[in-house]
């Protein structure tokens, strides 16, 4: 069954075409007048009278070349019958008439009580249809009632989602942002310290290499005047000697000589330093 065009699908289905199975009832039995009229009895007395002749007929043995009994008769009729004959036919159709009209009426009566019982069941079919459209109906507003919250729900998920995964990202921006300075303060830091460790390396290490060079200078002026001293006293040595073994004229030059040694011992100091 279509729903029509102008209505939505939640329509009252009450609406819709229904088609109930219904038993087909037979015309209602005639009245006693109608069933025992003389005309009634006559009709049903004649089908009796033609029902006999067609079984006489059939009850008679065929024998053949053997000319037929009722060739060339009349057909028999209830008129044509004696008055005591007509009797018989009409008190066996009256017969036949009152058993016809009770089965008639008994099934009058079956079919009547079938009716309501039907028309009763498929009443309480259509009410409990009725009941259980509106039930569906309610069941499917109840469904799209649920379905649009569902819906405005997940819209409200997704926004507050959305935002919160904006934040998050802002955060982490914030937060990677901050990281990345501090670690070019502390990359900073870590240069001038290094610098700074660096200059205080070199001016230690000058200020060593101008202590052992001071040291240096010290110690070969130390060597020096003990080698000028050591040469001195050598000479004087030297000189006491040649004093005592040469004659007063060569006291000149030995003096000379003297004067000669110790120029050349303090040029040889003063090359040292």
């Amino acid at each position: 069954e279509g729903v029509p065009g102008n209505l939505s699908p939640l329509a009252d289905t009450s609406t819709r075409q229904r088609h109930s199975p219904r038993w087909p009832r037979r015309s209602k039995p005639p009245s006693d007048e109608e069933a025992f009229s003389e005309e009634a009895l006559r009709r049903r007395a004649e089908k009796q009278v033609k029902l006999a002749m067609q079984l006489t007929s059939m009850n008679i043995p065929s024998v053949t070349n053997y000319p037929n009994t009722f060739a060339g008769n009349a057909e028999l009729t209830l008129d044509t019958m004696s008055a005591e004959a007509q009797k018989s036919f009409l008190r066996v159709a009256r017969y036949e008439a009152e058993t016809w009209i009770r089965k008639e009426r008994q099934r009058w009566e079956v079919e009547t009580r079938t009716a309501k019982r039907q028309a009763k069941l498929l009443d309480q079919l259509a009410e409990w249809r009725e009941k259980k459209d509106k039930e569906e109906q309610m069941e499917r507003m109840r469904l799209e009632e649920l379905d649009r919250q569902r819906e405005e729900q997940e819209l409200r998920d997704r926004e507050r989602w959305k935002k919160r995964g904006e934040e998050l990202r802002q955060s982490l921006a914030d937060w990677a942002e901050k990281k990345n300075q501090q670690a070019s303060e502390k990359s900073q830091a870590e240069e001038r310290a290094q610098k700074e460790e660096e200059e205080q390396r070199r001016q230690r290490e000058a200020v060593y290499r101008k202590r052992q060079r001071e040291k240096l200078v010290q110690w070969h002026q130390q060597k020096a005047e003990e080698l000028a001293e050591k040469q001195a006293a050598e000479e004087r040595r030297q000189l006491e000697e040649v004093d005592k073994k040469q004659s007063p004229a060569r006291g000149r030059r030995k003096k000379k000589t003297r004067k000669r040694l110790k120029d050349s011992a303090k040029q040889r100091r003063a090359g040292n330093v």
